[in-house]
C-alpha cells in the first residue's frame, strides 16, 4: 500500500511540473499586440502635431494616417481570434504535423484553449498508464524491502573480492607461461589455490612446477601436502613416496616428518607415530603457528594408545627446521613476499583475498588458535594493525575460554586440571557485552595467576599469563610475568624480545625505550644475532642516543632478512634514510 501510495503522489508531481506550462495564461505574450495598437495611436497624434506645426504636407499626412490606421485595424483583428500559431500547446503541435489529413487541421479544428486542455488530459492518463506499465514488466512489487541495518555488505565485498583474486590468479598464470623460470609465482599460485580450497588444481599447478625446477624441497613439500589435501587427509603412496624423498633430503623437514608420522597412524603403527611426533614437537618452538595442530595429533594418539602424556617437549630457541610447513590454511609471510614479483594490483588483489578467506573460515571455525595466529601474522605484513589488534583480542578471548580444555599434557608440572569455564558458561559469553566480556577474561586471568603461584616452574602458564595481561593493557602485570619468563628461560631469543617489548608498553614515556628494555633486547641478539624485532628496537634506541653509526648497522642487517618490497622492509629502508 505504501509502495502504491509514493508511485502515486510522484507520478502527480511530474504530471504537475508537464501540466503547468500548458495551462498557465501567457500574459506577456497576450499584452504584446495591445502594446503594438499604443504604439501606433502615439504615431498618429504625432503625425497630427506634424501636420499642425507645418512639418507635413496634407497628401503625406492622408497617406501616413491610412497606413496606421491599417496597422491598428491588423493588430485588432488578431486579438479577436484564437491563438493559433504561436506558443501552441504540445498536442497542437503534434496535430500540426498532418496538417494535410483535413479532420487533423489544428489551425481550425481545435482551438488554443480547448488544445490546452487535450493536452493535459492525454499526459493525466497516458503517463501514469505507461508508467505502471513499466514498472509491472520490469519491477518487483511483491519485493520485500531489506532494512539498511541487515544488508550484508560483508559478503558483497568478500563477492568483489573472489572476483579480485580469480583476476589476479588468471594474470599470475599468463605471467607463468611467457616466465616458466618465476619459482615464486609457481609456490604464490600454488598456495593460493590450497587456501581457496581447490586442491586438485593446486596439485596440477604444482606437479608443473615440480618438472620444471626438479628436486626443490619447497615444491616437492608442497604438492606432498596438495595429493594429502586433496584425498581427505588421506596420505597415499604417491604422497608417502614424496615425502619420504623429501626426508632424505631434509632430514628436518617439518611437514615430511608429520605426515610420514601420519601415515604410520594410518597404517594402525600409532605408537611410532606417536614417537614421531613427540621427536617433531622437541624440534618445534613453543609459538610456532602450527604446532596446535602438532599437539592435537599428538593427544590423539594417545588417547588412542591409552596412555597418559604429562608433558610435550618443545625447542627453546628458533631451530631451524626446514623448508617444509605443516598447512595452516591462510598466507604466510612467505606467501606476502612471494607477491613482491608481482605488480601492485595483482599482489593486493591476491593476498587479500586470501587474508579475507582466512578470516571467513575463523568465523566458521573460532577455535582454531593456529589460524588466528596466522591471521595476526598477516594483518602485520600488510599494515593493518587494528584488525591485528582485534584478532589478538579475540584470540586471548578463546584461550581464556579454553583454559579449562588444555590437555593434560601443557600442564607440565602440576598435572592437575586447570578449572575453567563451562560450556554453558561459554554459550552466555556470546551474549555479553564487551565490558562483560573482558571482565570474564580478566577473571580468568587472575585465576591463572593466582594458580601460578602453586606452580611457579610452569613456564607455558607464565608466558600465557604474561600475553593475556598484554591484551588487557595490564603492562606492568605483563612485565611482571615476563620477568619470571625470562627467569625460566633464559635462553629464548623470542622470549627475551618479547619481555623488551612488554617494558616499553609498561614505560609512560613512548618516545624512549627504557635502559631494561634494551637490555633485553642486547639479551636476544647474543642469543640470536637474527632476530628481526631485536635489530630493529636496539637500533632504533642507538638512534635515539646519537650512536647513528650502531643503528645503520642493526638496520642493515635487518634489511637482509626481510622480503625485499615488504612494508616492513620500507619502514626500515626509510629509517635508514633519515639517519
Amino acid at each position: 500500500m505504501v509502495l502504491w501510495l509514493a508511485i502515486a503522489l510522484m507520478t502527480s508531481m511530474a504530471i504537475i511540473i508537464l501540466a503547468l506550462p500548458l495551462i498557465r495564461k501567457r500574459y506577456d505574450n497576450e499584452s504584446s499586440e495591445e502594446k503594438n495598437i499604443a504604439i501606433y495611436k502615439d504615431q498618429l497624434r504625432e503625425l497630427d502635431s506634424d501636420l499642425k506645426r507645418g512639418l507635413i504636407g496634407s497628401d503625406d499626412y492622408d497617406a501616413a494616417k491610412v497606413e496606421i490606421q491599417r496597422r491598428i485595424l491588423a493588430v485588432e483583428k488578431d486579438l479577436k481570434q484564437p491563438e493559433i500559431n504561436n506558443q501552441r500547446p504540445f498536442l497542437s503541435v503534434i496535430l500540426s504535423t498532418f496538417h494535410w489529413i483535413p479532420f487533423l487541421n489544428c489551425n481550425r479544428l481545435i482551438p488554443v484553449s480547448y488544445a490546452r486542455w487535450i493536452t493535459v488530459s492525454v499526459f493525466l492518463i497516458f503517463i501514469p498508464a505507461l508508467s505502471i506499465s513499466i514498472y509491472m514488466n520490469t519491477g518487483n512489487p511483491g519485493l520485500q524491502a531489506e532494512p539498511f541495518a541487515e544488508r550484508n555488505f560483508e559478503q558483497k565485498k568478500q563477492e568483489l573480492a573472489g572476483q579480485d583474486i580469480e583476476l589476479a590468479i588468471t594474470n599470475l598464470e599468463e605471467k607463468l607461461l611467457k616466465n616458466p623460470n618465476n619459482l615464486e609465482g609457481w609456490l604464490m599460485l600454488g598456495r593460493t589455490y590450497m587456501t581457496l580450497e581447490r586442491y586438485l588444481k593446486a596439485v596440477d599447478i604444482l606437479r608443473e612446477a615440480s618438472v620444471i625446477f626438479s628436486n626443490n624441497q619447497l615444491v616437492m613439500t608442497m604438492l606432498g601436502e596438495a595429493i594429502v589435501l586433496s584425498t581427505n587427509g588421506q596420505i597415499t603412496v604417491e604422497s608417502k613416496t614424496i615425502f619420504e624423498t623429501v626426508l632424505s633430503n631434509d632430514p628436518t623437514n617439518p611437514a615430511a616428518r608429520y605426515y610420514l608420522a601420519l601415515a604410520l597412524a594410518q597404517g594402525g603403527r600409532t605408537a611410532q607415530a606417536l614417537e614421531m611426533w613427540m621427536d617433531l614437537a622437541a624440534d618445534t618452538p613453543e609459538n610456532t603457528p602450527w604446532r596446535m595442530n602438532l599437539v592435537t595429533a599428538i593427544n590423539k594418539a594417545a588417547v588412542e594408545l591409552e596412555t597418559e602424556i604429562y608433558e610435550i617437549p618443545y625447542a627453546t630457541s628458533n631451530i631451524v627446521t626446514g623448508a617444509g610447513d605443516i598447512p595452516i590454511t591462510g598466507p604466510t609471510a612467505e606467501d606476502v613476499a612471494a607477491a613482491s614479483e608481482m605488480n601492485q594490483e595483482d599482489r593486493q588483489a591476491m593476498i587479500t583475498g586470501m587474508v579475507e578467506n582466512l578470516a571467513q573460515k575463523l568465523v566458521e571455525n573460532p577455535n582454531d588458535l593456529s589460524g588466528w595466529k596466522r591471521l595476526i601474522r598477516a594483518y602485520r605484513v600488510l599494515g593493518h594493525n587494528d584488525k591485528a589488534e582485534q584478532a589478538e583480542i579475540r584470540l586471548a578471548e578463546i584461550q581464556s575460554q579454553n583454559i579449562s580444555n588444555k590437555s593434560p599434557s601443557i600442564e607440565a608440572i602440576s598435572k592437575d586440571k586447570i578449572s575453567g569455564p563451562t560450556e554453558s558458561q561459554i554459550a552466555d559469553a556470546k551474549n555479553m557485552t564487551s565490558q562483560e566480556r573482558r571482565d570474564m577474561i580478566l577473571s580468568m586471568v587472575e585465576g591463572l595467576a593466582d594458580r601460578l603461584k602453586d606452580t611457579p616452574e610452569d613456564l607455558e602458564g607464565w608466558i600465557r599469563l604474561a600475553k593475556s595481561w598484554k591484551v588487557l593493557k595490564e603492562h606492568q602485570k605483563s612485565v611482571d610475568a615476563y620477568e619470571r619468563v625470562v627467569i625460566l628461560s633464559p635462553g629464548n631469543a623470542s622470549l627475551q624480545a618479547e619481555y623488551g617489548r612488554a617494558l616499553m608498553d609498561a614505560n609512560s614515556n613512548k618516545n624512549i625505550i627504557p635502559e631494561e628494555a634494551i637490555v633485553a633486547f642486547n639479551a636476544a641478539l647474543e642469543l640470536d644475532p637474527d632476530h628481526p624485532e631485536a635489530l630493529w628496537f636496539s637500533g632504533y634506541a642507538a638512534a635515539m642516543l646519537g650512536n647513528y653509526k650502531k643503528a645503520r648497522e642493526q638496520w642493515k642487517h635487518l634489511l637482509g632478512l626481510l622480503p625485499i618490497g615488504s612494508p616492513d622492509y620500507q619502514a626500515v629502508k626509510q629509517a635508514m634514510e633519515s639517519l
